[in-house]
Parts: C-alpha cells; sequence; structure tokens
C-alpha cells in the first residue's frame, strides 16, 4: 500500500499521497514491531527463547520489519519526506 501511495505521490506530484505513504510506513512498522514482539514472548514461553527467524517466513517477516524500519530512518535522517523544505 505504500508503494502504491509513493509511486502515485511522484507520478501526480502530490505531498499528500507521500505523507499518507510515510503512515502507511510507520503504521506497518508499529505492527510489525509488536507481532514480533508477541511471537518472541511466545518463544520464551516454549522454552526456545529466542527470537523467532528459524524458518523463511519467520526470517522473511524480519526482512520486511528490518527494511521497512531502515527506510524509516534513512527517510527521518535525510528529510526526504512529505514535509521535508524544498
Amino acid at each position: 500500500m505504500a508503494s502504491a501511495l509513493y509511486l502515485g505521490a511522484l507520478y501526480a506530484k502530490n505531498e499528500k499521497m507521500a505523507g499518507a505513504g510515510t503512515w502507511v510506513c510507520v503504521l506497518a512498522a508499529v505492527v510489525s514491531t509488536a507481532a514480533l514482539g508477541v511471537r518472541w514472548y511466545e518463544s520464551y514461553q516454549m522454552g526456545i527463547g529466542r527470537i523467532p527467524v528459524t524458518n523463511l517466513y519467520e526470517s522473511l517477516v524480519f526482512f520486511a520489519w528490518s527494511v521497512n524500519l531502515f527506510y524509516l530512518i534513512v527517510e527521518w535522517k535525510y528529510a526526504t519526506g512529505p514535509s521535508a523544505p524544498s
């Protein structure tokens, strides 16, 4: 969804769409962080006690979470988001 909003903002030169894309990324990061936290807590309950990256699905979820956070940090650090000065 965020990618579609960013592409639409790029094509239409619409800052509001870019802002919506950023907020979708932030929401996805929050939800993904909560989901990873729950999975990690469950692994402690099962006696495993480590972050859940033992199979391809969990590794892909962790990778997507990492890429999303990395993108948000870069957008914030270099002020490339919709609220960046022109």
